[in-house]
């Protein structure tokens, strides 16, 4: 028998292994297969008992943890050779214990010394070169710890699991077997319960592809957790990496690195996140970018002329910088926990109450003023009579009251009748908002009105403007933002100062009271991000989006749930509209280069019309002029004219930009005006001849703000649009009738 290198003498480890000199404080016992060495497994003598068993696991254990920053050195002799030391003894100690047939409870207290070790080597090893690590069977081993630990604990009633090898044994397994959940609830009563429910939440949201909530809960977990997560992680990550790319419609190359690293799960500045790039032939840029993902105009007239401004009293400010108030939409919300007995369905009205709580001072002086106290004879008020206040609001002897600092502050926030507003959906490297600008054509007013802080990037937006609390009209002044954890958020545009959207359409179903889940379909909805969204205006109460599931769901907005789930389009659903005209016809577009128009009449989700191209549709409109004909971009930067009465067909094709289209606007008033815009920065006008369907370009300018992503014309103006970039102010607003080719084409 050789000696181990670990084994041996200081002195006599530097000559070759012939040479070493064995160390008795050192020596410990190696594995061998019972079938080359029968004779040693035959004598009861060499059997190594219980005590001394755990002694050496804890020997063995210590010489591993003695190498620090393992993650960093895992390619160096010295970690591959302990990492092969300790694996071969750690083996003979569970040959020595199934030879002695040991207990439940002594064998689970072995395995769980023992998993941590094999967890972190599977997850440091797959990560980077290891000499002498092979991965099936290194599976092998850990799948024989599991096993037995598994099967000794199901066969004793009085050992309480280690939480982390519980968790890790699930988690193990989450890549391979989809009915695991059903497994967990079967060991739900050998677990706490903050065991099982931070269990479940993981498995949950990688079953249903939530990357982003999924790698949300794993930077929280335990390093072994993560360990043990490795395959699984590997998995999730390469989808992701499809999802980002569908989702900002760019390479993930022009994204921030940081930010990715972020969205992945990545620890900070890591060779590892570089290798994984490199594997997609990435290399992000450092700095990061800025970036306008979306942007929609709304019409005159809808928002309120004085927003609702929300206000906090002491207590909420506190806890709200104190960090103790929830954030909106805690994608981490456990299932289990209980809804809120008085939160009503649907979308709430808008009416919101802005009075400010009464003070102490107002509760304890100005009730009951000038009353006179029991027994108090009449003259001896005092002083009472003459009463000092800092303002006038608060003296109530003055009925007439002019509060100038609310009158200036009302008229800085008024939107006015002619305003136009504009919500646009920035990324600014780690940070996302929603913002709302304010344009008035007659003054050229464009300034930004106020801002939302998002938890999540967010990918599409889409005015709404149907409130079903709002008893009087039903109408209001919403936008829905689709996110990439697969809910889409709806905020209140006349409301400023909320931290949180009022409503989440696709959230995780809640337990109701008396702790049974909801079953009225609201948790229902996309498994994988929403990158497109469109508002029915013939039927105000259905909401249109399209997920990188493939699949587009119509929500019922009076009840906040699914309507109708429209399966498999053949692609991720990139762009979606509504017909201006038919309540009933969706346009769509997918990444797999399909066009088409579903009739939803048709449950099956059967096409009326289909078309199919090569690249990537990136965007669709109907031509509001010709209720037949619509207009489809693509990521080869063609622009294509088609007839809903010719499927197949095209009236027009050609050649628009160099590179995706991901702007595609019609105006709403000048007849045939068409604006495209794309990655080559490059902003074309054309002119569409209603006799042939055909398209002209009559200008081309390059714009000063990057690539261009989003493009769409004002509603009440013909030939004011916005634009979105990347770089710069972000942001451009463009009067066409100041471009001359412009004037003179749409005059004739």
């Amino acid at each position: 028998m050789l000696i181990d290198k670990l084994e041996a003498t200081a002195s006599s480890r530097d000559g070759p292994r012939s040479k070493f000199i064995a160390d008795p404080n050192k020596m410990v016992k190696e594995y061998s297969r019972s079938a080359a060495d029968t004779h040693k497994c035959n004598k009861p003598e060499l059997l190594r008992p219980f005590p001394v068993l755990m002694q050496t696991v804890d020997y063995l254990l210590n010489l591993f943890n003695g190498h620090k920053d393992r993650q960093q050195r895992v390619t160096s002799s010295n970690f591959s050779s302990t990492f092969l030391f300790v694996s071969d003894r750690l083996r003979a100690v569970r040959q020595d214990m199934i030879m002695q047939n040991l207990n439940s409870t002594q064998t689970i207290t072995l395995m769980e010394k023992m998993l941590p070790f094999y967890l972190e080597t599977d997850g440091v090893c797959k990560m980077a070169t290891c000499f002498g690590y092979n991965s099936k069977l290194h599976d092998f081993q850990l799948e024989e710890c599991f096993g037995r630990w598994y099967e000794e604990l199901n066969a004793s009633s009085d050992v309480t699991p280690h939480p982390l090898i519980s968790s890790a044994f699930f988690f193990r397994q989450l890549h391979r077997k989809p009915t695991l959940l059903q497994d967990l609830y079967t060991f739900r009563g050998k677990l706490s319960e903050e065991v099982f429910s931070l269990t479940k939440r993981v498995i949950s949201s990688y079953n249903s592809n939530n990357y982003y909530r999924f790698f949300k809960l794993f930077k929280d977990l335990d390093p072994l957790l993560q360990y043990s997560l490795s395959d699984s992680v590997s998995y999730i990550r390469q989808s992701a990496m499809r999802i980002i790319y569908t989702a900002f419609k760019t390479p993930v190359s022009k994204l921030p690195s940081h930010l990715i690293s972020d969205w992945l799960g990545f620890p900070t500045d890591t060779i590892f996140f570089v290798d994984f790039l490199q594997l997609y032939n990435f290399a992000p840029e450092m700095e990061g970018v800025l970036m306008v993902s979306d942007l929609s105009w709304i019409q005159r007239g809808v928002a309120k002329e004085i927003p609702d401004k929300i206000k906090l009293n002491d207590e909420e400010l506190k806890k709200l910088i104190e960090g103790a108030l929830p954030e909106s939409t805690d994608n981490d919300t456990d299932g289990d926990e209980e809804e809120d007995e008085d939160k009503k369905e649907g979308i709430r009205g808008r009416d919101v109450e802005m009075k400010d709580e009464e003070s102490d001072f107002e509760k304890k002086y100005m009730q009951g003023y000038n009353e006179k106290e029991e027994g108090e004879e009449e003259g001896e008020d005092g002083m009472k009579g003459i009463a000092m206040y800092s303002t006038n609001k608060d003296d109530p002897y003055v009925t007439e009251q002019v509060d100038s600092d609310e009158e200036e502050e009302k008229e800085e926030i008024m939107v006015r009748k002619d305003d136009n507003m504009v919500a646009v959906a920035k990324i600014d490297k780690g940070d996302y908002t929603l913002e709302c600008y304010v344009y008035n054509e007659a003054d050229s007013d464009w300034y930004c009105h106020h801002d939302y802080i998002l938890d999540a990037p967010p990918l599409c937006i889409e005015p709404v403007q149907h409130d079903p609390g709002n008893e009087e009209t039903g109408k209001g002044n919403l936008i829905a933002v689709g996110t990439m954890n697969s809910e889409i958020h709806i905020w209140d545009l006349d409301i400023m100062n909320t931290a949180t959207p009022f409503l989440t359409l696709g959230k995780k179903e809640k337990k109701s009271k008396g702790g049974r889940k909801k079953r009225d379909g609201s948790a229902q909805g996309h498994t994988d991000a929403v990158i497109s969204l469109a508002w029915n205006k013939v039927t105000p109460h259905v909401l249109a989006s399209g997920g990188a599931d493939k699949t587009v769901v119509l929500w019922d907005l009076d009840e906040a749930k699914p309507a109708q789930i429209i399966p498999d389009r053949g692609g991720e659903v990139q762009t979606i509209r509504w017909h201006p005209n038919e309540s009933t016809f969706l346009l769509l577009g997918t990444m797999k280069g399909h066009v088409q128009v579903v009739d939803c009449r048709e449950t099956n989700g059967t096409a009326s019309a289909t078309w199919k191209f090569d690249g990537q549709i990136e965007k669709v409109i109907w031509n509001h002029f010709n209720p037949y004909t619509v207009f489809v971009s693509s990521d080869d930067g063609r622009l294509r004219h088609l007839d809903l009465r010719k499927p197949g067909e095209c009236l027009w094709e050609g050649v628009a930009h160099d590179g995706p289209i991901g702007g595609l606007t019609l105006s709403a008033i000048t007849r045939g005006l068409l604006v495209t815009v794309g990655e080559d920065e490059m902003m074309n006008v054309w002119k569409v001849e209603d006799t042939n369907g055909g398209i002209e370009k009559v200008h081309s300018e390059k714009l000063t703000i990057g690539e261009l992503h989003c493009a769409q014309f004002n509603p009440d103006v013909a030939a004011v649009l916005s634009v979105g970039g990347t770089t710069a102010d972000l942001i451009r607003v463009i009067d066409l009738t100041k471009y001359e080719p412009v004037v003179k084409a749409f005059s004739e």
